[in-house]
């Protein structure tokens, strides 16, 4: 075994630890995944939409006669 490997673990989980951060926790503390980043970009473009369409319901529409 190498100096960086872990005992008992099965050679697919290194890529599994790829998709998982333990830098960032999600709703339960626990380490967010990919799964969480995806959710709150969906989180954060909804947010922009919806400030977009009342941008656009408060503008008063000038017209170029």
């Amino acid at each position: 075994m190498t100096k960086n490997e872990k005992p008992n673990r099965p050679k697919n989980s290194e890529l599994l630890d790829c998709f998982i951060s333990p830098n960032e926790s999600d709703r339960n503390l626990e380490a967010a995944n990919v799964v969480d980043g995806l959710f709150a970009i969906a989180r954060g473009l909804t947010a922009i939409a919806k400030a977009i369409e009342e941008l656009k319901a408060n503008t008063v529409h000038l017209r170029h006669d």
